[in-house]
C-alpha cells in the first residue's frame, strides 16, 4: 500500500461484506488476519491447555520481506480475549497502529490481564511460555520500500535464537515462516489456494501446478457443490491453458469427470514459447494487460483469449474452446473489454478513498 490511513480503513472487504448477500470471510486485509490468529489459538490450547494466564511474547524479527501488521493485531487482541498476557517487543519505529493498541488495553482490562511493550526482546521473552517471531513494516516509512529498507537494515540483530528461547519458562516457538519461505519447494498450501474461494462460486476454470492433480481437483470441486469445472496443467510446466504445449484438462459435469489433451491449434492459435509471455516488473505487466485488452495481437493477446475461451466454456457461454477464443476475440476487438477494466479500476480508487 502507500497510504496506511487509507489502507487501514479495509475499505475493500468491509465493501464485500456490506454489498454481499453471503457471509464473506477475511483471508487478510491490511488491519487484520483472522483465520491466521484463530489457527493460532488452536496451537495455544494443543499446546498449553486453557492458555489464560500463559504468557505470550510477540517478537519483532528482522526479515528481507517483512509482512503486514495484520498477523501480529490479530493475534495480539486474540490472545488477550483468551486471558493471555502478552508481551510486544520490537526496534523504535516498528509501533503498531495506535488504534489497535488502544483496543488492546481495553480488552486486557476487560479480561483481567495485561498488555506490556518492550524495546527489548530479551525483556519480553523473559519467562514467556510462548516467543512468537513476526516481522512487519513500520507504519512511519508505510508506502516507501526504500526507506523502509533502510530502517530494516539497522536491526538485523533482531533474530530469535537459542538464546532467546532460553530465557523463555520451556518456551514454545511459534511461526516459523522463514523456515516455510526457504523451503523451495511447492507444499499443501499450494493446492488449498484455489480450493477455499470465498465467493462459493459454482462453475469454475483452475490451473493446478502438476498433471496428476487435476481429476482429484474435479472430485473435491465436486464435494464442495461445484456444479461445472475445468482444471489444467500446461504439459511445459504452467499451471495454464498452455501456448507452448498440449494441456491436460480434467473436466467435470454433472458429477462426471472426463480428462483429455488439448492443443492451441485446436482454437486456432499458433503455439509460441513460454518465454514470449513472460511478465517482468508490475509496471510492464500492467502495460502488457493494456495492450492485450487494447486489441494487440500477439502472443500475451493469444494466451488471454484461449485462457478467457476456457472460462467461456465452463460458464456454459460457449459449447467449445475454439468459440470462447473466438468470442474473447470479439470482446476486446469491440472495446468491451478494456472498458470494464476502466470500470474496475476507478471502484478500485473509489473504494480506497
Amino acid at each position: 500500500g502507500r497510504s496506511w490511513s487509507a489502507d487501514r480503513r479495509d475499505a475493500g472487504i468491509r465493501s464485500w461484506a456490506a454489498h454481499s448477500s453471503v457471509p464473506v470471510i477475511n483471508m487478510e486485509s491490511a488491519q487484520w488476519h483472522p483465520l491466521q490468529a484463530l489457527a493460532d489459538l488452536v496451537t495455544l490450547r494443543e499446546h498449553l491447555g486453557d492458555p489464560r494466564g500463559k504468557r505470550l511474547a510477540i517478537v519483532w524479527t528482522h526479515s528481507p520481506t517483512p509482512a503486514s501488521h495484520s498477523v501480529a493485531n490479530s493475534l495480539l487482541h486474540a490472545a488477550l480475549r483468551e486471558g493471555m498476557q502478552v508481551r510486544l517487543a520490537h526496534p523504535p519505529g516498528y509501533e503498531l497502529d495506535e488504534e489497535v493498541m488502544s483496543d488492546a488495553r481495553e480488552v486486557a482490562v476487560r479480561e483481567g490481564t495485561e498488555v506490556a511493550t518492550h524495546g527489548s526482546m530479551e525483556e519480553a521473552a523473559e519467562g514467556a511460555h510462548v516467543i512468537y517471531a513476526r516481522s512487519w513494516g513500520s507504519l512511519e516509512h508505510y508506502g516507501n520500500p526504500t526507506l523502509s529498507a533502510s530502517r530494516r537494515a539497522r536491526h538485523a540483530n533482531w533474530i530469535v535464537d537459542q538464546r532467546v528461547m532460553d530465557l523463555g519458562e520451556d518456551a514454545r516457538f511459534m511461526h516459523a515462516m522463514p523456515v516455510r519461505r526457504q523451503l523451495g519447494v511447492r507444499t499443501v498450501f499450494n493446492i488449498l489456494g484455489p480450493l477455499t474461494n470465498p465467493a462459493h462460486v459454482k462453475r469454475q476454470l483452475i490451473g493446478v501446478f502438476r498433471a496428476d492433480l487435476t481429476e482429484t481437483f474435479c472430485r473435491v470441486l465436486e464435494a464442495l457443490g461445484a456444479e461445472r469445472a475445468l482444471v489444467v496443467h500446461g504439459m511445459d510446466g504452467t499451471d495454464e491453458v498452455s501456448l507452448s504445449s498440449e494441456t491436460r484438462v480434467s473436466s467435470l459435469e454433472r458429477g462426471e469427470v472426463k480428462t483429455f489433451s488439448f492443443k492451441p491449434e485446436e482454437a486456432g492459435i499458433e503455439r509460441k514459447e513460454v518465454a514470449a509471455i513472460q511478465g517482468a516488473s508490475p509496471e510492464e505487466n500492467a502495460g502488457m494487460i493494456r495492450s492485450v485488452l487494447e486489441g494487440r495481437n500477439g502472443p500475451c493477446s493469444d494466451i488471454t483469449v484461449l485462457n478467457a475461451g476456457f472460462v467461456a466454456v465452463v460458464a456454459g457461454r460457449a459449447p467449445d474452446p475454439a468459440a470462447g477464443a473466438a468470442m474473447a476475440r470479439e470482446t476486446i476487438r469491440s472495446g468491451r473489454a478494456a472498458a470494464l477494466l476502466d470500470s474496475l479500476c476507478l471502484a478500485s480508487r473509489e473504494l480506497a478513498e
